[in-house]
C-alpha cells in the first residue's frame, strides 16, 4: 500500500507513522503498487493550514526551504502570492496526484475521516506539526480561490 504525503495533509503524521527510515517515494514509483491512497482535504482549510504553518516559522525565525516570508505578512498578501507562484504546499492535490494525465490514487478518503481510516486499519495516528492560528479574510479573492481550486472541489464533491 501507498499513502500520498501531501504537504499540510498530515504528511509529517503519515511520515511519522509510515516511513521508519524508508525513503519518500516520489509519484512515478508508486504507480505499480495496487493500492494507492490520497486523504484529500478541503483546499482552502489546506491553504489556511499553510499559511498558519509558515507564519508560525516566521514568528519563530526559523528559515524553511529558502521561503521568503515577507509573502506571510497577511493573509491578503498570502493568497496574492501563492495564486501567481507555484509551490507544492498549495498546489491542487489533484494536480500533485497525476502522472502523465492520469490520476494515480486508486482509493480516495477526505481528511476529516483519516484517523477514522487508520483505525480500521488498526493504526493510530498521532498529530505532528500543529500550528498557531492566524486572522483571515475568507473573503479576500474567494472567488479566485474558488476556480484556482475547482478540481479538487469537484474531486471532493464527489467522494462520500
Amino acid at each position: 500500500m501507498a499513502v500520498a504525503c501531501i504537504h499540510k495533509c498530515a504528511s509529517q503524521s503519515i511520515g511519522a507513522l509510515m516511513c521508519r527510515g524508508s525513503k519518500w517515494m516520489k509519484i512515478h514509483e508508486v504507480t505499480e503498487i495496487e493500492k494507492r491512497v490520497m486523504f484529500l482535504r478541503d483546499p482552502i482549510e489546506r491553504l489556511i493550514s499553510c499559511y498558519c504553518f509558515l507564519n508560525t516559522l516566521r514568528e519563530e525565525n526559523t528559515s524553511y526551504d529558502n521561503f521568503n516570508f515577507k509573502h506571510v505578512d497577511s493573509w491578503q498578501t498570502f493568497v496574492d502570492y501563492m495564486l501567481e507562484n507555484r509551490d507544492t504546499h498549495w498546489l491542487p492535490q489533484s494536480e500533485l496526484m497525476t502522472l502523465d494525465g492520469k490520476f494515480v490514487p486508486t482509493e480516495i478518503v477526505k481528511f476529516e475521516n483519516i484517523n477514522q481510516w487508520f483505525s480500521d486499519i488498526g493504526i493510530k495516528l498521532s498529530k505532528q506539526n500543529p500550528s498557531k492560528k492566524f486572522l483571515i479574510n475568507l473573503e479576500y479573492r474567494k472567488a479566485c480561490l474558488a476556480d484556482y481550486y475547482h478540481a479538487d472541489i469537484k474531486l471532493r464533491e464527489s467522494v462520500k
